[in-house]
């Protein structure tokens, strides 16, 4: 059982990266669009390694649900069985890092099945404001969570038809960080 953490040995720091850029192009209403959008290239063809591993936390009946990267690049996050969010640093020179154990830094105990879990888009672990999760779960409203503290900065509560509380299966942010989307049944 557990977990192991993994990187493409080919992927090195940022500058290592060779990234592409779209030019601004014009529209046939002969209006300017600014468009940038990047691409990373790395290559998948290399061997990944191990740079973590988390048996102690993720054993037995306890299993991983889900992964997700912090927008910023210095964390992740983990849902697994036993109903807890948890967040793993990262060191900041991982091409000299030898396999290792680690523990979560961070655990947030929600009280059901966890549906799913989304980062604030313009997550930057420098600025503690930025470092928002929001989470659903089974028969609780949806949460947003200071991801420094584990605390909750919000709760929101969605209405039926019946005007019951329903649950939401799935958030997520804007694109612009603005908004906040929940999909329910």
């Amino acid at each position: 059982g557990g977990t192991e953490v993994l990187q493409n040995p080919s992927v090195g720091s940022v500058q290592d990266l060779e990234i592409e850029s779209l030019e601004p192009i014009e529209n046939s209403e002969e209006k300017e669009v600014n468009l940038q959008v990047s691409f990373i290239a790395v290559d998948f063809t290399r061997e990944l390694r191990c740079l973590y591993t988390s048996k102690e936390e993720f054993s037995g009946s306890n299993f991983l649900k889900s992964v997700q990267w912090s927008p910023d690049g210095t964390c992740f996050l983990t849902n697994s069985e036993d109903n807890i969010v948890r967040l793993f640093e990262l060191p900041q020179d991982l091409d000299n890092v030898a396999p290792s154990h680690t523990k979560s830094v961070l655990q947030i105990k929600e009280g059901g099945c966890i549906y799913d879990t989304a980062w604030y888009p313009y997550m930057e672990s420098t600025q503690p404001s930025t470092c928002v999760v929001a989470t659903t779960s089974r028969s609780h409203p949806l949460h947003l969570w200071d991801a420094f503290t584990g605390k909750i900065r919000a709760t929101y509560r969605a209405y039926d038809h019946m005007d019951e509380i329903t649950v939401a299966t799935s958030v997520c942010f804007s694109p612009e960080g603005d908004k906040l989307y929940a999909g329910y049944n």
